[in-house]
């Protein structure tokens, strides 16, 4: 019977499955579906299917010949091993610590300083002119933003396709032949040209980790490599990533995302449909909206008008450049809003099939896929962020999963922890934790 053939495949699959995450749940499982699969047998014999009864003996005569109780004992060693590592893990982040410099302290003054320090070494290097200063603060240049940035070396352009609906474009960095890797994706109307996005790759590759930065769709120029308009959910952006560095060999990977990639990371790990490659060994998530309501209510708020008005500037023309390539998928009128959610309950919720923007909302917030995360992660966020509100990570329950690392520190802005003019804090931290995932 159908029903029958089901529940075995079901119980092959679990059993036979090379990846062993460190869970005793998932263990205890895969013992049940074990004796689900023995009770189909007999169910399957009872109902005179004796081509699949003797399948399913066969099968079980072979895993008793092999030994059932080595897998067992291999599921009880990696979840002996995965609590070693988790705790581990939660004493190095209780250990740290962030205390900017007093001039720095100001929230605004570290979300802003990445600018402040890109903007100030291209003036040094004559390499971008005062009006283009002004274009790029207020986010109406991108060739300021991306093409006067000063590239890392020896980086290799990669395009990363995804089935009949374009590619993906990205920056490879490589660090001799070695096979470990993190990728990096970037925030809301970014590029793999971010300084964040750089400074993060530079350090990892000091300490000999490969780095991938990715462009999601539409971003960094690369309008015309999809069809598709990108949005806090979709995942399959990572997916394809994840599986193109499966198919260039790379051992142990590790996502890092920064605000809206943040959310995706988190999204994507915790999604029930996430393929669980045995190479992903962990993540990390810096300055991420768990919570994309608060935060694109914080975001329109009178305070943060200037913030609102970069991005605004950026969607807009961003959507503009998607409607002149795609006009039978974007027929709509490019209008001007005056808020984020305004602009997602009129374009990128109906260009991503959602009904509205409150429905957006709540199908991708990362918060309602935290407790499904089975590798460990770290999220990095400051409390006094600019754009999130702290309070969906106050009032969250984080003992539900102890895989996710909190590091909360007071101040830090918003993908800011700049510890003086020159060093920045959390290029350290995630630098320091894909080491110790990948060791």
């Amino acid at each position: 019977p159908t029903r029958v053939r089901l529940l075995t495949r079901a119980a092959q699959y679990f059993f036979t499955r090379s990846y062993a995450p460190g869970s005793d749940v998932f263990a205890a499982a895969r013992l049940a579906l074990l004796a689900l699969y023995r009770v189909a047998s007999l169910w399957a014999m009872f109902a005179n299917n004796l081509g699949l009864a003797a399948g399913n003996f066969l099968l079980l005569i072979s895993l008793a010949v092999s030994g059932s109780e080595p897998l067992v004992q291999d599921q009880r060693l990696a979840a002996g091993q995965h609590r070693q590592k988790l705790q581990e893990l939660h004493a190095w982040a209780g250990a740290q610590h962030f205390e900017p410099p007093l001039w720095l302290r100001q929230a605004d003054l570290q979300t802003m300083w990445y600018v402040i320090r890109d903007i100030a070494a291209r003036v040094r290097d004559d390499r971008i002119s005062p009006r283009q200063i002004w274009a790029h603060i207020m986010g109406q240049c991108e060739a300021a933003a991306t093409g006067a940035a000063p590239p890392l070396c020896d980086a290799e352009a990669v395009k990363i396709s995804f089935e009949d609906e374009g590619f993906l474009t990205g920056l490879l960095n490589r660090s001799g032949n070695n096979r470990r890797l993190v990728i990096l994706f970037h925030g809301l109307e970014g590029s793999v040209q971010a300084a964040y996005m750089r400074s993060v790759a530079r350090d990892l590759l000091r300490h000999q980790i490969c780095a991938l930065r990715v462009n999601m769709v539409n971003c960094g120029g690369s309008e015309a490599c999809s069809r598709r308009f990108y949005h806090a959910g979709f995942t399959k952006m990572l997916d394809i990533s994840v599986r193109w560095a499966k198919q260039q060999r790379f051992e142990q990977i590790v996502l890092v995302g920064f605000s809206l990639g943040a959310n995706l990371v988190l999204k994507y790990l915790g999604d029930a449909d996430f393929s669980g490659a045995r190479e992903v060994v962990g993540a990390v998530a810096v300055s991420v909206p768990i919570d994309l309501a608060q935060g694109v209510a914080c975001i329109d708020r009178a305070r943060n008008k200037f913030y609102r008005y970069r991005f605004l500037q950026s969607m807009h023309t961003t959507f503009w450049r998607k409607q002149q390539l795609f006009p039978d998928l974007f027929p709509k009128e490019v209008v001007r809003v005056r808020t984020i959610a305004e602009f997602d309950d009129q374009y990128t919720a109906p260009a991503n099939s959602f009904s509205s923007g409150i429905e957006y909302y709540q199908k991708t917030s990362s918060i309602s896929y935290l407790a499904g995360i089975d590798r460990p992660t770290l999220i990095l966020h400051a409390q006094d962020d600019v754009f999130i509100p702290f309070d969906a990570f106050r009032n969250y329950n984080w003992r539900l999963n102890p895989n996710l690392i909190r590091l909360f520190p007071e101040r830090g802005g918003h993908i800011g922890f700049h510890s003086s003019a020159r060093e920045n804090w959390m290029e350290k931290r995630v630098t320091e934790f894909c080491n110790k995932l990948m060791t």
